[in-house]
């Protein structure tokens, strides 16, 4: 079964995890202009990290997706990293044991 690429012009990502490599090479084929083709190709061969197979040992070249994502969010859909810095306003559970030796 051939999976399917969201467009995210179209259908607007909710969450950073959903900025997949698919959608995003597509978003930069269609939408993207020369420069940003320029920026997402420079970016991608920057962030670039040795993966260890777990099951052959055998180690390889692979992107670090977290850090595309991050930079490719604050380019072209900067409110995905504003909902995130809402959210982390809100105490942790680690924050709120802290709290308990306070008093």
């Amino acid at each position: 079964m051939a999976k399917t690429i969201v467009d995210l012009k179209e259908t607007p990502p909710k969450a950073i995890p959903s900025l997949t490599k698919d959608a995003m090479l597509y978003y930069i084929k269609k939408y993207g202009t020369k420069e940003d083709k320029v920026w997402y190709v420079e970016l991608c061969k920057s962030n670039t990290i040795e993966k260890t197979n777990n099951i052959t040992k055998e180690v390889a070249e692979g992107l670090d997706i977290s850090k595309i994502r991050k930079a490719f969010a604050q380019k072209f859909f900067p409110y995905l990293l504003e909902e995130k810095k809402a959210k982390s306003k809100t105490k942790s559970y680690m924050d709120l044991l802290e709290e308990l030796l306070e008093d």
